[in-house]
């Protein structure tokens, strides 16, 4: 399944961030959280490219959630730039830094 951003606020934001945050849009009540992980493009003679090969969420209870969004966030994204880290064995490419994704 593919989602577009349309809202060019939005994507901005998330690329600044780092990560993707939802509160009750899917469904009343629940929050997530994602992030990106980073790996080279197959097939690139030089390995000098990136691309999202996966991402990491995490939702739950909008209560339980809301007010630790940006903390799970930010937890999220050292675990997704470690796996990202570790696709990337044995390349010298590197994930965009926030904001230029």
């Amino acid at each position: 399944m593919r989602f577009e951003l349309t809202n060019r606020g939005m994507v901005e934001q998330v690329r600044n961030r780092g990560f993707a945050v939802t509160r009750d849009e899917l469904e009343v009540g629940l929050a997530g959280v994602a992030a990106p992980v980073w790996g080279p493009v197959i097939g690139e003679e030089l390995q000098a490219k990136t691309q999202v090969v996966a991402a990491v969420g995490v939702s739950g209870p909008t209560a339980r959630l809301e007010d630790r969004l940006d903390q799970v966030g930010r937890l999220l994204i050292e675990q997704t730039e470690a796996l990202s880290a570790l696709l990337r064995h044995g390349t010298t490419t590197q994930g965009p830094e926030r904001g230029t994704a």
